[in-house]
Parts: structure tokens; C-alpha cells; sequence
């Protein structure tokens, strides 16, 4: 298991700071002096995962002890890479299963330091304006690893697509 304490309390900071954000104040707190946790440069897409670690960087890490550095990604196949080879401390874009199936892949012991969220699904067509006008037969784009391919099929399936 590649996991380190301080990688392990400054994730748990992340995730419970991302969790709580939506319920903080707009009002300036006051807090005692906190133990600077350092550093965790942590990769994740730019939507939405990097949004969110923007947020929680610029609001909410600095009282929790931490810093935030962001490394973003465009695909969802080079976080694991970067975090098993030990570019990054942290990555912030997966579920459970995708994480397992890429251990399963590539023999890694990769573990999540707990769950922060799972972005909704979403479907875009430039030609179609509803699901009620696709045309039997017709072409549907899906993701391309089978964790979330699986997902979008279980979306497409319950729409009767």
C-alpha cells in the first residue's frame, strides 16, 4: 500500500473540507493557530474536480494547516499513472470500482483515502434535442473504460435506450 500518514490526514482534510464547503459561512472565523499539514499536490480533471480543489485551496485549506497545489489531467487514464509513480500525492476523479479495476490492470495497490463525491452523468447531442427524438438505431457515445462505460450503459438502459 503506497500511502503515507501525511498523505492519509491531508487527504481526510481534503475530503472532509470539500464535504463541508457547501455548508460553510460567508462570515470570517476566527481559529486557533492549526499545524501546518504542508504540502499535497494533488491531480484531478479541470471539471469538476478542479474547481472544487480551487475552492477548497483558496477557502479552506489554509485553516486546516494545508496547501493545495493542483496538476491538472485531460484524460482519465494518466492520474494513476501519475500517482503510482510518485508525480502527484493525491488524485481526486474516480470511483471505487474504476480505482479497483485499474488496480486489478496493472497490479497496484493504489487505496482511496475516502469519498468525496460521484458527478452526475450527462448526454449532449449538437443534433438532438430530447431522448424522445433519437431514432431507433442511432449512435450513442459512451466512455471507453469499462467502469464508466458500464455506468452510461446502466443511464442509457433505464432511459429504455
Amino acid at each position: 500500500m503506497r500511502i503515507s500518514t501525511r498523505l492519509a490526514s491531508a487527504a481526510a482534510v481534503v475530503a472532509l473540507a470539500v464535504g463541508l464547503a457547501a455548508c460553510s459561512s460567508s462570515a470570517p472565523a476566527t481559529s486557533p493557530t492549526v499545524k501546518s499539514l504542508g504540502t499535497i499536490n494533488v491531480g484531478a480533471l479541470q471539471t469538476p474536480a478542479g474547481d472544487i480543489l480551487k475552492y477548497v485551496s483558496d477557502n479552506l485549506a489554509a485553516d486546516a494547516g494545508l496547501t493545495i497545489t493542483f496538476t491538472p489531467f485531460t484524460d482519465y487514464n494518466t492520474p494513476n499513472t501519475a500517482l503510482s509513480d510518485g508525480s502527484i500525492d493525491a488524485n481526486l476523479f474516480q470511483n471505487s470500482t474504476f480505482l479497483q479495476t485499474y488496480n486489478t490492470a496493472t497490479k497496484s495497490t493504489l487505496v482511496s483515502a475516502g469519498e468525496v463525491y460521484l458527478p452526475s452523468a450527462a448526454f449532449y447531442s449538437d443534433k438532438i434535442s430530447s431522448v424522445k427524438k433519437l431514432a431507433n438505431g442511432a449512435k450513442i457515445a459512451v466512455p471507453s473504460d469499462p467502469t464508466n462505460e458500464g455506468r452510461a450503459l446502466k443511464i442509457l438502459a433505464s432511459k429504455k435506450l
